[in-house]
């Protein structure tokens, strides 16, 4: 899956290069993280790292939710990869540090963009049923819910270009929806 994901939607990482190693992380509210290795900040070597939770397999994650996920975290590794350690790492660094909520939502705005909105929906509808309440407040803090998923493919349906503008500027930290 990793190679047909890169190669269809973050070409931006398709190298020989570039080298993505996974390894394990136990976290009951964290299932998979992208992160660079020390050698990409000191060195300039283009080495990642994404962390999977076991819980993902043994809570049999569908496979377009484990998509969903993983297109999510292959944009923070493309935010990484953007270029050296003053343009890249220590940029995305901050905005992770300071504006944690913002980098996290417009990361799942990309995925949608690439088209992985379902996938996306699937795996936090996947995810929300392991997470404690307290957790759950979180995540639909810092992360699109799949309420807020589903309103922006309906807004976007018809003026796709609006992804593009919120991309650009601060984005709600949650979307609030009447129905009258």
């Amino acid at each position: 899956m990793r190679l047909s994901l890169i190669s269809s939607s973050h070409r931006s990482l398709d190298s020989e290069k570039l080298f993505i190693n996974y390894s394990q992380i136990m976290n009951p509210t964290y299932f998979m993280q992208s992160n660079f290795k020390l050698s990409r900040l000191f060195l300039g070597k283009k080495k990642y790292n994404i962390s999977v939770n076991p819980l993902i397999f043994e809570q049999d994650i569908p496979a377009a939710a484990l998509k969903g996920v993983l297109a999510h975290e292959l944009f923070h590794t493309e935010d990484y990869n953007s270029g050296s350690t003053v343009s890249a790492i220590i940029p995305t660094g901050l905005k992770y540090l300071l504006q944690r909520t913002q980098f996290e939502r417009k990361t799942d705005l990309r995925v949608i963009q690439k088209g992985l909105a379902q996938e996306l929906k699937d795996y936090k509808l996947w995810q929300y049923q392991l997470l404690s309440a307290e957790a759950l407040d979180k995540k639909k803090q810092e992360y699109l819910s799949p309420i807020e998923i589903d309103f922006i493919l309906d807004i976007t349906h018809e003026n796709p270009e609006y992804l593009d503008d919120w991309l650009k500027f601060e984005i709600p930290e949650s979307l609030t929806i009447k129905c009258y």
